[in-house]
This record gives structure tokens, sequence and C-alpha cells, in this order.
């Protein structure tokens, strides 16, 4: 009875802190993160103690499993080789509690029976947060809303996984005069963030999407709901409008894109991916180590305004810092997790869930989103649910792989005193 009831907590735990984390500077905040990363290590290591695990041979996310595994060696080993080897080794811990939270989520029943509710609870305290970052933008001096991330394009990158997920509440939950609501919230202020990149990334997945739908000749939204869609678009516009007219200044949130293709955040983003190509050649198989361009880009670096931590292109900054081995399995796992895997009638919330990793993944390509402790926790659990909708459940039991609890349990407990140990260092 009570296995029963404690498991479930501790599963939806690391949920309770990506919800919390973002209210604490986008989970920026050091002591947060430290915290947050020994909390949910102590709780996925307890779940496992409790419910085991259970994975599926033959199955195409076997595969994926395996090589996460090789990419956390990959990147393991060009952490110990770091410039900075204990900064690197932190970094790497927020790669390694994602890869936890994959491996040991992964039970359909976890995340099925309560669908509704973990959709309600993510979309409702980003509504809060986009509430907040509608009073900084009035009171603030800053032209773009940055809620508590207090800068614009993490935020956006935020709001590119929950936006999703709040149009699949309104178009199947209950309540839906409330989710329209917090859709036209969180949209407003999606648009009020004035990130470019974020923009365009939903753009470009939206179209990707209709594609597919074409090719498939299906639509899993009517047609009919086309004209209310364009409804609620038009509302949103209008709410960052007013508030924009609210804040009394000169600024738009449009006015920036009629700078040309090349103003000066586009051309310090070629300058990052150039600086990045060069220390990747300087350094092909190990790369710098994780987290290690902020302090090895000063010395490749050609333009001396085009100063900067990060890379703005998650992809080009692992291949610096981490070398081809951690670049190639890491977007084999990407492109083997993130396969369609049925048809979009057949199981739309998947959909959903896909258009929000892949706007994501696509909006780090040209930012920096994927820095946020907050960001990156809320990316490991959704993609977490993605593959747990989309396992193909195989009825032949020799197909079935039954890994005896004690080995998990072993080695989450030894990865868990690792994290443990490492992240006291770093308090000290």
């Amino acid at each position: 009875m009570i296995k029963k009831i404690i498991t479930p907590i501790l599963g939806f735990f690391p949920l309770l802190i990506a919800v919390l984390l973002p209210f604490f500077s986008g989970g920026e905040d050091p002591l947060i993160k430290l915290f947050s990363i020994l909390l949910i290590s102590f709780s996925l290591l307890l779940f496992t103690l409790f419910s085991g695990l259970k994975w599926l041979r033959g199955n195409s996310f076997f595969s994926a499993r395996v090589i996460l595994g090789l990419f956390l060696l990959f990147s393991f080993l060009s952490s110990i080789f770091s410039h900075n080897v204990f900064f690197s080794l932190l970094c790497w811990l927020e790669f390694l509690l994602g890869a936890l939270i994959f491996f040991t989520l992964q039970k359909q029943e976890f995340w099925q029976n309560k669908k509704y509710s973990i959709l309600a609870v993510i979309v409702s305290s980003s509504t809060l947060l986009s509430l907040l970052g509608f009073f900084y933008y009035l009171v603030g001096n800053y032209t773009r809303l940055t809620s508590t991330f207090y800068w614009p394009n993490p935020f956006a990158s935020f709001l590119l996984l929950i936006l999703p997920l709040n149009i699949y509440l309104l178009w199947q939950g209950r309540y839906k005069l409330i989710w329209l609501l917090f859709l036209i919230i969180n949209g407003s202020a999606f648009v009020l963030t004035g990130s470019r990149g974020a923009w365009l990334s939903l753009i470009l997945v939206l179209v990707g999407l209709a594609i597919i739908a074409w090719r498939q000749k299906e639509f899993f939204v009517p047609k009919k709901n086309i004209f209310n869609i364009l409804k609620i678009f038009i509302l949103i516009v209008i709410l960052a409008f007013v508030l924009q007219g609210l804040k009394d200044n000169n600024w738009s949130f449009i006015q920036r894109n009629y700078q040309g293709p090349l103003d000066s955040s586009s051309v310090m983003r070629l300058d990052y991916w150039l600086g990045a190509g060069k220390i990747f050649i300087s350094n092909p198989f190990l790369g710098t180590g994780l987290g290690s361009f902020k302090t090895v880009y000063q010395y490749y670096q050609s333009n001396p305004l085009s100063s900067g931590k990060y890379a703005h292109n998650w992809y080009l900054e692992l291949l610096a810092e981490g070398g081809i081995l951690v670049f190639l399995s890491f977007l084999a796992f990407i492109l083997l997790v993130l396969r369609p895997q049925n048809k979009m009638t057949e199981n739309p919330f998947s959909w959903f869930i896909l258009i929000s990793l892949s706007s994501y993944l696509l909006h780090n390509g040209v930012d920096i989103g994927s820095h946020y402790f907050a960001n990156q926790i809320l990316f490991w659990l959704l993609l977490t649910w993605y593959i747990s909708i989309n396992i193909k459940i195989e009825k032949k039991e020799n197909n079935n792989l039954f890994i005896p609890r004690f080995i998990p349990v072993i080695i989450l407990g030894l990865t868990t005193i690792f994290i443990v140990l490492i992240c006291f260092t770093a308090l000290i």
C-alpha cells in the first residue's frame, strides 16, 4: 500500500521541480540549480528502488538509450581532459540528470494516467510566469519581455515548449475558456519577447507539420477550426499591442525585424559560429570540455565586439566543446527519438509534444535557451513523455528485457553519490 502511494509521488517530484525552477531566474540561480540536481537524483534513485526498470528489446528506442549512454561516456571523457575539469563536470551533470530522467521515467501508465493534470500544472505555471513577465515589462525599462528569466530569448525558448501543450488542452481538455485565456496570455508573452529565432522556429515546425499532414492526406485539426485559430492569433497580437501601448515607449516588438538580415545580433552570432568552428578544428576529437566556450572563445575571436559566453548554437557548441563523437552521438540520439512513430490521427498528443520539442531544438540552433536549467529539465521530461507514448509494447515475452532491480539501483546509487560529491564541492 505504501509503495503504491510513494512511487507516483517520487515519479512526479522531477515534474514539481521543473514547474518551480523557472521562478528562480530560469533555474540559473547556482544554489537552486545544485539543490535541484540533488533532489531530482535522490527522487529518481528511490523511484527506481520501488518500481524497477523494464525495457524492450528490439525496439528502436532501445537503440536510442544505447546511443545516449555513449553520448554520456564521450562527454565525460571530454570533461576529464577539459581546460577546466571541475566546471566541465558540473555541465556534464546537467546532461547526466536529463539522461537519468529519460532512463527511469519511461513507464507509459505513469504519464498517461494523469495526463491532463500534468498538462494543467505545467501550463498554469507558465501562465503565471507570463503574467509576471507582463508586470516586469510594464514597470521595467527593458523593451522586451523577460519574465523571471531576465532575458527574453531563453523565456521564448521556454514558451516554445509550453504553447503546443496549451493548444492541446484547449482542443481536448475541459474548461476550454480557461485554456483559451491562458493561450492568449502565453501567446502574447511569446510575441513580446521579440525573439525572432523563436518565432521563426515555431513557424518552420508548423510548416513542416503541414507538409507531413498533406503527405499523409489527413489533418488532425478539422479544417473548420482554422478560422478559430486565426481569431485566437488576432487576439494574441491585439493583447501584445495593447501592453506595448501601456508601456508608453516608441519601441515596437516588431521594429527590430526591419533592421535588415544582418543586424548587430546576427553579425555577432556569425562570429560565435565561426569561432566555434575554429575551436573544433583545433580540438576535433575530445573538444575543449563542456562549458569551456566562454573561456576558450577569446583565443579564436576575430571581432573584438563579438564577446560572449555561448556559441548561440547548441550543436556547434557541443561540437567545439565535446568533439566529433559527442556531437554525432547527441545528434543520432535526437533523430532516433524524435522520429514520428504514427499517423497524426492515431495519437494526436504525441504530435503536439513533437511540435514542442522540435521548435525548442530548432530555436537552440540560433540561441541560448538550452543553457537555462529550467528549460533543460522541462525538455528532458517532455522527451521522456514523448517516448513513453510512442513505445510500441510488444506482447511476446522473449522481446521483453527485464532488468534485475539491484542493477539500476546500484548504478543510480553510485551516480547519486558522484553527483552529491560534485555538488557539495561546488558549494564549498
